[in-house]
């Protein structure tokens, strides 16, 4: 039995395209000297790979020596509950209108003349 919790794993913006381009049976593996080789348009090897090592998809049925990958039911669940893709972003830092601030002035001096 496969245990599901509620919290989302941390998943990276590539393994989430992943997630979602194996829904729609775009993953591809096949055999080639003995390796297995996992292909998807626009997807790196390492998202692939990190998705198949933490058991979110699976092999599908093989044709030809070539399979679709298919989504476990581990990673149904991961794309249903929407994993964020990164950080919740930072709030950005809002200074007020210089009018307002003090600008102290600063002299430069060349490096080669005495202060």
């Amino acid at each position: 039995m496969i245990r599901l919790s509620s919290k989302p794993s941390q998943l990276t913006g590539p393994q989430i395209r992943a997630l979602q381009a194996a829904a729609k049976g775009q993953i591809t593996c096949r055999i080639q000297y003995r390796r297995r080789i996992l292909t998807c348009p626009g997807i790196g090897a390492n998202a692939l790979w990190g998705l198949l090592r933490h058991g979110l998809i699976c092999d599908g049925s093989w044709k030809d020596e070539q399979c679709i990958m298919v989504l476990t039911p581990k990673g149904r669940h991961e794309l249903q509950v929407k994993s964020p893709m990164c950080a919740p972003p930072k709030p950005r830092v809002t200074l007020p209108p210089t009018d307002e601030r003090e600008i102290t002035p600063y002299v430069w001096v060349h490096p080669d003349e005495e202060r």
